[in-house]
């Protein structure tokens, strides 16, 4: 057994949630900034990504301070600190994974637009850190304006299984504001940012130019050449709004420790990305109507190489685009804030997915939701409803070896609902509870009797307590319960009569349980905030049980004075079998630490900032994914002047 693990799991009688500064208040409800805190400002008519009060008192809220403490090299740095939230690193096809409460995916949400999955990793990837203002993380099964349902075809288009990570860019806030960081780091990394703006009664604009190079031998390598723009005008009651991202990338892919895998040396070479989104909103008084689009196109060259022999070469061409329409009303009648709205998203990989390629797919998916939120003093009650419905134009069905062709077919349209309350039980203590009720088709695969599998069906509960006793104290607790029916899993295999050598999985429809608990403390005193947080998971099946991790811990530490801050994170990730190209084997139990130490001051009528860090403490060359060891230790420095 890890031997830290019971001293963590004891920790947790002291543990946390939440990091705060200055402005934390003792109530619940609060839309104060903080570098870890609790969002709950219910449905708002002007931002289609907020939540009602039942949902938001879930929300985590990462900040600019915090993501700048923690020096991370990407967004998924940062992911690791929110509570039973884990990260997945692998050498492959894949930068990384975000997952929550187990194995459960999170959809993306940029500037309000969805990110099609396996997408998300790629601009997750290469997104410079430096333009992100906020990041919030959903948990909970209040996500019915954020995006499409998980539709089972078994491309990109199915949304959220746990919730979202929702990412807000920067928006200046100054008549003229600039910032220029310098960073660097070991294992010969060197990273530098640029980014001036400005606002006025008339709009503003934002600018920012990255470059990021780590020089390492052939598996952590990589180069990143990054320009994002952001603007806005406001005509009265109307606003637009437009943001864009550009990259020019190459990353090598870590070498797999993992007998049939060690010889790959992989590298992308180039990551070309493109992506921007426009916004109309037209604020009526009582009501703001926005319409939204957005286009991104992604362009990568997998260059497969060996170590063993050194003039083996094969190039892999991988291009997906997406298009995304979003078209919602907000409406405040009364007590009641309604909200509305219809969307269509469009993805295309000619050259195939990930593990298909050559296969062309071609996919889209149309949806409508409606949310109505009544409050009234400290009492709140929110429904919900949404359905999606996906075409595939063009794509293909793995049998054994085989693909078949399916072109010009619609799904059944997969439907959920959503009800919610919340109760501001007494000052500083609230109590919430939500459901959810959910469908979700099947994939069209190989059955024991050849017949269809049954759509799965899908039920959702969750209920806790959010209290602020003290400053210094603010405990909370989240327990969570899923069941799903008919859920497709194989179940044995067969040959295929057109191949011997070749075998063909068999699906049955699986029910299957799975519950958990989250407990935080946070606090502020006298210049200390802190946070932990600690969560379960189990399912009653015990091939998934096998493949989660049960327990994590996760949290950070500042502590202030006189203008020096020292910064601590911690993500504790309980062992599991883990099961990929590498074979199967353990992953997990390890504990990653992360330590900061800043001077901030004035001169020269620039804020200046100096720091030293280190990421994974220990220097342990733990595996999130079976087979793919971590880099180790990183020590650095940066320097940042703003104005």
């Amino acid at each position: 057994m890890n031997p830290i693990k019971p001293a963590l799991r004891l920790s947790l009688l002291a543990a946390t949630v939440l990091l705060s500064s200055e402005e934390l208040t003792l109530e619940p409800i609060s839309t104060s900034e903080t570098p870890i805190t609790v969002s709950s400002e219910g449905i708002g008519i002007d931002r289609p990504t907020s939540l009602p009060r039942s949902g938001a008192i879930l929300e985590e809220v990462i900040t600019r301070e915090t993501i700048e403490a923690l020096n991370p090299s990407d967004v998924y740095d940062v992911l690791q600190y929110a509570s039973s939230v884990f990260i997945q690193r692998q050498g492959r096809k894949a930068p990384a994974f975000a997952k929550v409460r187990g194995n459960r995916s999170l959809g993306i949400i940029i500037d309000g637009v969805y990110i099609p999955g396996d997408v998300t990793s790629r601009i997750m990837a290469t997104l410079p850190v430096e333009t992100i203002e906020r990041i919030r993380i959903v948990r909970d099964s209040s996500t019915l304006n954020l995006g499409p349902l998980p539709n089972g075809t078994g491309g990109l288009l199915g949304g959220d299984d746990a919730g979202y990570l929702v990412i807000e860019t920067k928006t200046p806030s100054k008549t003229l504001e600039g910032l220029a960081a310098l960073q660097i780091e070991s294992h010969d990394r060197r990273h530098g940012s640029v980014m001036g703006g400005g606002v006025s009664d008339f709009g503003y604009l934002s600018v920012l130019a990255d470059y990021d190079q780590r020089e390492e031998d052939d598996q952590w390598g990589f180069e990143k050449k990054s320009l994002y723009g952001k603007g806005g005008l406001f005509f009265g009651a109307l606003s637009l709004e437009l943001q864009g991202f550009i990259t020019d990338s190459s990353k090598e892919l870590s070498r797999s420790t993992s007998p049939g895998v060690e010889d790959s040396k992989w590298i992308y070479d180039p990551i070309k990305i493109g992506e921007f989104s426009l916004r109309a909103a037209y604020d009526w008084g009582e009501g703001v109507t926005t319409l939204q689009y957005a286009h991104s196109d992604v362009r990568m060259e997998l260059q497969q190489r060996s170590w063993s022999k050194p003039q083996a070469f094969k190039l892999e061409l991988q291009k997906e685009k997406f298009d995304h329409i979003r078209f919602d009303h907000a409406h405040k009648l009364g007590s009641h804030t309604l909200r509305a709205g219809v969307e269509q998203i469009f993805w295309n990989t000619p050259t195939g997915e990930y593990f298909y390629v050559g296969w062309e797919r071609k996919e889209r998916t149309t949806g409508a939701f409606v949310q109505d939120e009544w409050h009234e003093g400290s009492l709140s009650i929110d429904a919900g409803l949404r359905i999606d419905q996906t075409g595939i134009d063009k794509g293909y069905e793995q049998i054994g070896k085989n693909k078949v062709l399916v072109e010009d077919e619609t799904r059944d349209p997969v439907m959920a609902a959503a009800l919610g309350t919340r109760w501001d039980a007494l000052e500083g203590v609230s109590l919430y509870g939500r459901s959810r009720l959910g469908s979700q088709n099947a994939p069209e695969v190989e059955t024991q009797d050849g017949s269809e599998l049954p759509s799965s069906n899908r039920m959702e509960f969750e209920a806790g307590v959010d209290t602020a006793l003290y400053s210094w104290l603010k405990p909370r607790l989240s327990l969570y319960y899923v069941s799903v029916k008919d859920s497709p899993v194989v179940v044995s295999q067969r040959k295929n009569p057109d191949d011997p050598t070749d075998l063909i999985n068999i699906y049955d429809g699986k029910d299957w349980i799975e519950q958990g608990a989250e407990l935080a403390v946070a606090g502020l005193y006298d210049g200390f905030s802190y946070q932990l947080s600690y969560s379960y998971n189990t399912n009653d099946d015990e091939t998934m049980d096998n493949r989660i991790p049960q327990s994590t811990l996760n949290g950070v530490l500042n502590y202030t004075l006189e203008g020096i801050t020292a910064s601590a994170g911690v993500a504790y990730i309980d062992t599991f079998e883990a099961v990929n190209a590498a074979g199967t084997g353990e992953a997990g139990g390890y504990t990653n630490i992360d330590f900061s130490l800043a001077y901030a001051f004035d001169a020269l009528q620039l804020r200046h900032k100096a720091m030293l860090y280190a990421r994974n403490l220990t220097d342990d060359n733990y595996e999130s994914v079976y087979g793919f060891p971590d880099i180790g230790r990183i020590v650095g420095a940066t320097y940042r002047v703003a104005f």
